[in-house]
């Protein structure tokens, strides 16, 4: 079926195989002149008016031309709407506003935003009138994610629906996402520590260090210092210009280092020196600063004759697991492999211990354990919950409690404490 408007007030349609008999249909005179329509849901089309109103209606064949639903979306004017199939909403600009309602409940508003029509300077030297109808188009995304206005002083606005998840964490810090090109790091304890990095770029994965945080866009990782001396100078001077309400200083930031891989990057992590990151089947360890002058290593080696499955990065040691059952320890200080441990199944998950040489382990039978790579000792963990919903694990950092460590699923999080310094029982006890 093909649809047209006639002279702004008819909406035309007509059937492929019957062009000669289309269907004129026309509307009630309060609704005004047709400024916009779309169609939605196979079959149905929304029609906006200039007087403000909006209304669906089926084009079936046995129903074609009936109003489903008609409702007064802005007092004095109505821009133009749009249609999003995949976010499910009906976007609409009128009376210097923004509407977002549910297609499946066209009576429900999910959001409503001002957008800032004022004119440039230009405009204003130049004396040039508007009318009060200064928003002009709306469109968005095949997504749904970004929602552009424009109006017809020319301010073209884009606006953000929906975040991508995107966050990292090192120790007691977190990175997350606060716009599409913005991070801001928080050091947990201290809440003066945190800062805003603007990066320039749209990152699709974060790696975070004491020092470092790390993005990645495709194939490419750029480094950035995130609490350098200038940036929180920069961040603290603005800061005490401003209230507490405000937000807080965003900083311009340069990459310190840029790194390509040979596909798209899917996971980093960083320590004080280096980064390791996972490409493909394959993870490289190297230097964060000055890579290209220092060496560098792809895991698992050649001679291994396996692939990654899972891998972990500390201070001391990088530690990785492989499809043909091992648990290895490589020595960033020695830059060699110092502990393997071949294991009766793969290891899919492996959390170390931030410091001692011990890390819990979730392998391919759902079994969960600590491993000992000073002496290959394995321990298993008492049976709490289920350990096939396990979802992963964390070692207190605090120095009395640091054998303490808790595993969390959806919904629980069990706290073990491991005790190497025992006669009788397990090694590792059930808290919690």
């Amino acid at each position: 079926m093909i649809s047209a408007v006639l002279g702004k007030r008819i909406l035309m349609l007509a059937q492929l195989n019957a062009l000669d008999d289309p269907v004129n249909l026309q509307f009630q005179e309060k609704y005004g002149v047709i400024h916009s329509y779309k169609w939605f849901n196979d079959g149905y089309i929304l029609i906006g008016f200039d007087c403000g109103y909006i209304i669906s209606i089926s084009a079936h064949r046995v129903e074609i031309g009936s109003e489903l639903t008609s409702f007064l979306e802005y007092r004095s004017y109505l821009a133009s709407i749009a249609v999003s199939t995949s976010f499910n909403k009906l976007l609409t600009i009128g009376d210097n506003t923004m509407k977002i309602r549910d297609l499946d409940e066209l009576t429900n508003v999910t959001m409503v935003t001002e957008i800032d029509t004022e004119k440039s300077d230009w405009c204003t030297q130049k004396k040039i009138q508007f009318q009060v109808s200064d928003l002009s188009e709306i469109e968005v995304t095949e997504d749904g994610q970004l929602v552009a206005v424009s109006s017809q002083s020319g301010v073209l606005s884009v606006f953000v629906t929906k975040m991508p998840t995107l966050a990292a964490s090192y120790n007691n810090s977190i990175c997350y996402l606060t716009n599409l090109t913005q991070v801001t790091v928080v050091a947990e304890v201290e809440k003066k520590g945190s800062s805003t990095l603007e990066l320039g770029i749209e990152p699709t994965v974060m790696g975070l260090g004491p020092v470092n945080l790390a993005v990645a866009s495709n194939n490419t990782v750029f480094f950035y210092d995130y609490h350098t001396p200038a940036q929180m100078q920069a961040a603290q001077q603005l800061q005490s210009s401003q209230s507490a309400a405000e937000k807080p200083a965003i900083v311009n930031a340069e990459p310190i280092n840029r790194v390509e891989y040979l596909s798209t990057v899917l996971n980093i992590q960083l320590s004080y020196m280096y980064a390791a990151v996972n490409f493909g089947a394959k993870l490289r360890l190297h230097r964060i600063r000055n890579s290209e002058d220092n060496p560098s290593i792809e895991f698992p080696e050649v001679n291994r004759n396996a692939t990654l499955y899972a891998y972990a990065l500390t201070e001391n040691f990088l530690i990785f697991t492989t499809s043909n059952n091992y648990i290895v320890y490589f020595s960033l200080s020695e830059w060699a492999v110092v502990s393997e441990y071949r294991h009766v199944v793969p290891v899919r998950y492996v959390y170390p211990h931030p410091i001692n040489v011990v890390c819990c382990c979730f392998d391919d039978r759902l079994d969960s354990f600590i491993y000992s790579a000073v002496d290959d000792e394995v321990f298993k963990l008492p049976s709490v919950g289920s350990s096939a919903h396990y979802k992963g694990a964390m070692w207190e950092t605090f120095t009395i409690d640091r054998n303490t460590f808790a595993v969390y699923d959806s919904q629980n999080i069990y706290v073990f404490l491991l005790s190497k310094e025992h006669i009788q029982g397990d090694s590792v006890i059930y808290e919690s």
